[in-house]
């Protein structure tokens, strides 16, 4: 039996602001470019994430909003080389 992980790095990311369809306002967007994958959208004010401009999947847990949160934050760091 063979495994194959597929999770490559983003090529590009930064920091956008446009309306968040869930905030109902003006927010500030993660934006990962992967190639083969296209770009996925974190806003980082309620947690849900976008790609081709379709909402991702929630999950039915606690605390999901912030741990994705945090962890958008921590790719955008770990990307740009910034040790916290």
């Amino acid at each position: 039996m063979t495994l194959h992980i597929c999770a490559p790095e983003p090529d590009s990311m930064h920091l956008a602001t446009r309306p968040c369809p869930n905030c109902q306002g003006d927010r500030v967007f993660l934006d990962a470019l992967v190639p083969w994958y296209g770009v996925t959208s974190t806003c980082l004010n309620c947690g849900d994430e976008w790609a081709e401009w379709e909402r991702l999947h929630r999950p039915f847990e606690r605390d999901w909003r912030k741990r994705r949160m945090r962890q958008a934050w921590a790719a955008f760091y770990r990307f740009r080389g910034i040790t916290r």
